[in-house]
């Protein structure tokens, strides 16, 4: 039984395009997987000759790459053109192309047309200048699928997996608002994600939200009120989980399944320097596996082949796996 991957392309004018064909071009090919790639069709498959020009294209839009990695092209938007003078900037077109093309290919992994969505990077002053509110991929997933509750955001790199409670708020509201309730969402969240993918009693490190875990009440009551309580029902609930644990002891450690950090900085900056090109963002919490690569469209180099796609490898393999492991 063959499995379909889609790959959205993310923004044609940045790195997207280059980064997708070369990981799959540099994959080891598996006859059980197809992908399915959205995006502008004519744009996408030049961009795939330009870098692999022993390719082939046959019936449409299916193709075959040179080292036998299969699938198709699933055009999204063909009345707009994307032409070479829109490289390697930011605008209202190529905006509308990739919000559309990562719509489409959420709906169709909910429909079970595909088992997962890779997304290459968007540009959200793109997506913004066509008039499309839009904060990131986990709020077009949220707000596609039609979930109620909010989407928890993994990230990988190196030897980290590093979920978040909180994203993209400031720092001072974090501290005003974060809740019991809130870590005990997305712990639960990550854990069920874990067992899906065939990893059952992951263990669970909780970062501290003051320095030392706030050491007994010394540097602020926080983590006496809201991280200890939080730990502590996790763990009745039977999640192997310690903490809270100071946030700078924890990341050097590679003993742990996944750290859970309470804010955007805690998590990101740790994984960021150790995987700075090759780091991952997986949305846990609704019915499809989706994710994208941690790192932006770098408008600056695209269209020049001068484009890392360690990270999009890294997501493919991601998906490949929980995919398998899942079915």
């Amino acid at each position: 039984m063959t499995t379909r991957i889609g790959v959205s392309l993310g923004d044609p004018a940045g790195i997207g395009p280059e980064v997708v064909w070369k990981a799959l071009a540099g994959r080891q090919p598996d006859p059980r997987i197809t992908w399915s790639i959205y995006g502008p069709a004519p744009f996408a498959q030049s961009v795939a000759l330009s870098l692999d020009p022993n390719s082939e294209w046959f019936d449409g839009w299916k193709f075959r790459l040179s080292n036998g990695t299969k699938g198709e092209l699933i055009s999204v938007r063909p009345d707009l053109s994307i032409t070479s003078d829109l490289i390697g900037r930011s605008s209202a077109l190529t905006g509308t192309v990739l919000y559309e093309s990562a719509r489409l290919a959420i709906k169709d992994a909910l429909e079970g047309k595909i088992a997962a969505v890779a997304a290459a990077p968007h540009t959200e002053l793109s997506v913004n200048q066509a008039g499309i509110k839009f904060s990131g991929y986990p709020s077009l997933l949220k707000k596609t699928v039609g979930l109620s509750s909010e989407v928890i955001l993994l990230l990988i790199g190196g030897h980290l997996k590093v979920a978040h409670v909180t994203l993209h708020q400031s720092l001072t509201s974090v501290i005003s608002q974060l809740t019991q309730e809130q870590i005990i969402f997305a712990v639960r969240t990550v854990d069920k994600y874990f067992g899906d993918g065939g990893y059952p009693g992951a263990r669970f490190a909780l970062c501290g939200l003051n320095p030392h875990a706030g050491e007994d009440g010394l540097f602020g009551s926080e983590d006496e009120t809201i991280t200890k309580p939080a730990a502590q029902h996790l763990v009745d609930m039977g999640i192997n989980l310690d903490g809270p644990i100071s946030a700078d002891s924890l990341f050097h450690r590679s003993d742990y399944d996944c750290i859970v950090a309470l804010y955007h900085d805690q998590g990101h900056i740790p994984v960021k320097t150790i995987a700075p090109r090759s780091c991952i963002a997986i949305s846990v919490g609704a019915p499809i596996i989706f994710g994208t690569v941690a790192h932006g469209s770098a408008l600056d180099i695209a269209g020049n082949n001068q484009a890392d796609p360690s990270a999009m490898s890294l997501l493919f393999d991601h998906c490949v796996k929980f995919v398998k492991q899942s079915t």
